[in-house]
């Protein structure tokens, strides 16, 4: 009796193992498919307005070499006085704009303290603030590896003029960085999946903080 209680006992613990190994094997499937996907989705360079217009884009490497992001080839990078121009208060380091002028790629690396496990309290702040006004349009928060990103889209008003803005924010070497996208808000249904595009594109070389 003992010897066959034995015998049950031992074919449960093999019929556990084998249940194990094949939720493992399909997890391991699983991460396989979406690294895949996530790799696929890097290597893709083109990207379509919503009226049809191909744009290529290329990598723009930020601080040496360790993130980068997605911006169309025919876009041009402002110098310094175009940028104060555009933006007199608050200058971003970073800005690539089209021929017109009215579509925006900027990039600003703060001086403003915020480490990596601040992101998601600091985007709960800027969502509350944008929902005064009734801004905010979506808002989600990721890991880039052990970057913590947080992603808002939303409206502003400047000089009576508005503008459609979608944002990514993560904390680098300890501070606030910022990638967003803006065109003015009529422009908005063509240029959307340009800016969701671009801001998918961010990726890390570094192991994070």
């Amino acid at each position: 009796m003992k010897k066959k209680m034995g015998m049950l006992l031992l074919g449960f613990v093999f019929l556990i193992v084998i249940v194990v190994c094949l939720i493992l094997q399909q997890k391991v499937k699983r991460d396989k498919e979406a690294l895949q996907q996530e790799m696929d989705k890097l290597n893709i360079m083109s990207i379509q307005t919503k009226s049809g217009i191909e744009l290529e884009t290329e990598y723009i490497q930020v601080d040496d070499d360790l993130f980068f992001v997605k911006v169309p080839v025919n876009f041009e990078q402002l110098d310094a006085d175009e940028i104060l121009q555009k933006y007199p208060e608050n200058a971003p380091g970073i800005v690539f704009s089209n021929a017109e002028r009215n579509v925006d790629i900027f990039i600003y690396m703060s001086d403003g303290i915020l480490e990596n496990e601040e992101v998601k309290s600091y985007q709960k702040e800027i969502v509350q603030f944008l929902k005064q006004d009734n801004k905010l349009i979506d808002t989600t928060y990721d890991t880039i590896g052990k970057h913590a990103v947080a992603e808002v889209e939303f409206t502003s008003q400047e000089e009576n003029q508005n503008f459609y803005n979608h944002t990514v924010f993560f904390s680098y070497d300890h501070k606030l960085v910022l990638i967003s996208f803006q065109c003015f808000e009529n422009l908005r249904e063509e240029w959307e999946p340009v800016g969701e595009f671009i801001m998918e594109s961010l990726f890390f070389t570094d192991e994070g903080e």
